[in-house]
């Protein structure tokens, strides 16, 4: 969308105003809830945005401590499971457990760290991703909560094919349940 310019002298009718103020900064673009399930999609990727941000409210449905979640980019066609690269660094702050995660060449990106439902509050995961040429897509994810684990991600999906993004897909080693909202970055 070009952003339209006024002069001076110019009335601002409100289907101006009502333009602007829907695609200004961060605009919703999609959001669902999932339940006790191993895998789940982010949809609604659209060209309208080249920078995307979801935020992920994610718990583990059965057992306790912090399991690592992954993501994988998907397109209209397929899944890429490999040509991930980055590294990480997960925690949990009570010393039980910390790793550096990394990925050469990689099916997937190490995104974070989940809790069991016994936590007294529910993870949440920034997730930002940017198309940013055709055969790259930038992923970054930061997560703290009040239960003792923290990560935060950064990687890059380098793919021979143009990218068709359609969805990306989040998985761990056991259920979660939550909830999601993706949003987009208006394009000056």
């Amino acid at each position: 969308m070009a952003v339209k310019t006024f002069t001076d002298s110019t009335a601002l009718p409100a289907s101006d105003i009502n333009t602007f103020l829907a695609n200004s900064g961060l605009v919703y673009v999609a959001g669902a809830s999932f339940a006790n399930v191993a895998t789940f999609d982010i949809t609604g990727f659209t060209s309208t945005y080249t920078i995307f941000q979801a935020v992920l409210r994610v718990f583990r449905t059965s057992g306790t401590g912090g399991v690592a979640i992954t993501g994988t980019v998907r397109d209209a066609s397929s899944g890429y499971t490999t040509g991930y690269y980055g590294a990480g660094w997960r925690v949990l702050f009570n010393g039980t457990s910390s790793a550096v995660a990394t990925r050469n060449n990689g099916s997937d990106l190490d995104l974070g760290l989940i809790q069991s439902s016994f936590s007294p509050m529910l993870s949440t995961m920034t997730f930002t991703g940017m198309n940013s040429t055709a055969s790259e897509f930038v992923m970054t994810a930061q997560h703290f909560d009040t239960a003792n684990s923290g990560s935060t991600t950064y990687g890059f999906q380098n793919m021979t094919r143009t990218l068709n993004l359609d969805r990306v897909r989040f998985a761990c080693a056991t259920n979660m349940s939550g909830t999601w909202q993706l949003y987009g970055y208006r394009n000056p």
